[in-house]
């Protein structure tokens, strides 16, 4: 059936965090499995959510072209312009939204907040149709700002929402 809920996986390098959570979440049916791990040595694209988004905007492209219209539908009339600023760290979700009206980035601390909050918007859009919808964010201890504060922010609303958060992190 599934509910919302927090998982921490925590232990040594090495250990078979990973594998636990994998082996786990291939045993499960009618389970929407996202998996994002960060990279210790950070680059230009290595933003953790981008991989949640191109995965969610995957697996969006499989249900029915009715459920997909009514997806679109809620993700533009949710973000509106700011479809933009998901589109500069993931353009993979053209592929189920309009073409991205520019948005003008004047106020970096707003523009961030406004990121966040389209990234959660985009998230809880799509966990709607997906339930049960788990992400697996590995290796936390190296994830970048961003995606630290959607997850944050994710954890928190974690009871308003139809995602299972797994997160999984080196014990030292």
């Amino acid at each position: 059936k599934g509910c919302p809920g927090v998982v921490t996986i925590v232990g040594e390098p090495g250990i078979g965090k990973t594998y636990l959570a994998e082996h786990y979440f291939c045993r499960l049916n009618r389970c929407n499995y996202i998996y994002s791990k960060s990279n210790q040595f950070k680059s230009a694209d290595s933003i953790a959510i981008s991989k949640v988004i191109e995965q969610l905007t995957s697996y969006t492209l499989t249900l029915s072209k009715q459920n997909l219209k009514k997806i679109q539908i809620a993700i533009e009339k949710a973000i509106g312009s700011d479809l933009s600023l998901l589109y500069k760290i993931n353009p993979s979700i053209i592929q189920i939204t309009s073409q991205p009206v520019q948005t003008a980035i004047n106020d970096l601390i707003k523009t961030k907040y406004r990121v966040k909050n389209a990234v959660l918007k985009y998230i809880s859009i799509i966990a709607e149709y997906c339930f049960p919808l788990v992400i697996f964010f590995d290796d936390l201890q190296w994830i970048d700002a961003l995606t630290n504060e959607i997850v944050r922010t994710l954890i928190k609303k974690i009871d308003q929402s139809n995602v299972m958060l797994v997160l999984s992190y080196r014990s030292n």
